[in-house]
């Protein structure tokens, strides 16, 4: 079932998207992340050991994913601020839909802790956005290599996040070809 519900959200094997982790401790917590699937049985996230967010999910070994394109609300996540909840749940009030995850593997580095996990619930009304910044990049990418002066600079580094972010994707070959140009 997992291998088909992400297929069908349009995952793409290891891009990152950009989502809002939500997680209950001493009451409820949210934070702008990013997720993976390394197999579309899998999503995967790396979480700030020191963070709550880590915290909670070490604890309880349940969160849930939001999916979100609404930029103030990743902004008032950011803050922990201002959001609103769907009852008493960790679903986000504006999320177009969410995964409610359960952790099902854990590797610790010194600053990181990489979590693995399970979906158990699944919601969403229409259309899923996933948010990957790959897109937004290439196309600043794109206009800083129109200009007079251009940001080569900036733009290698925008390429290794796209690199990461979306691998081997057309955001990729876009910026390498304009790379390539410049």
């Amino acid at each position: 079932m997992t291998s088909n519900l992400l297929k069908k959200l349009n995952f793409k094997r290891n891009w990152i998207y950009e989502v809002i982790v939500t997680t209950n401790g001493d009451g409820r917590n949210a934070a702008p992340m990013g997720i993976y699937t390394p197999d579309f049985e899998h999503i995967c996230l790396n979480v700030y050991k020191s963070s709550e967010t880590c915290r909670n999910i070490l604890n309880s070994k349940i969160f849930v994913v939001n999916f979100v394109d609404d930029i103030e609300l990743f902004y008032s996540a950011s803050l922990d601020t201002d959001l609103e909840y769907v009852g008493n749940s960790l679903v986000l009030n504006g999320a177009s839909g969410y995964l409610e995850l359960e952790v099902n593997g854990i590797e610790r580095s010194d600053t990181v802790t990489k979590l693995s996990s399970r979906i158990i619930d699944y919601s969403g009304e229409g259309e899923i956005y996933l948010l990957n910044r790959a897109k937004f990049l290439a196309l600043e990418c794109l206009i800083m290599s129109t200009k007079p002066v251009i940001a080569k600079k900036q733009i290698l580094e925008y390429y290794q996040v796209i690199k990461k972010i979306a691998p081997r994707s057309r955001y990729e070959r876009i910026v390498k070809d304009i790379i390539d140009r410049i």
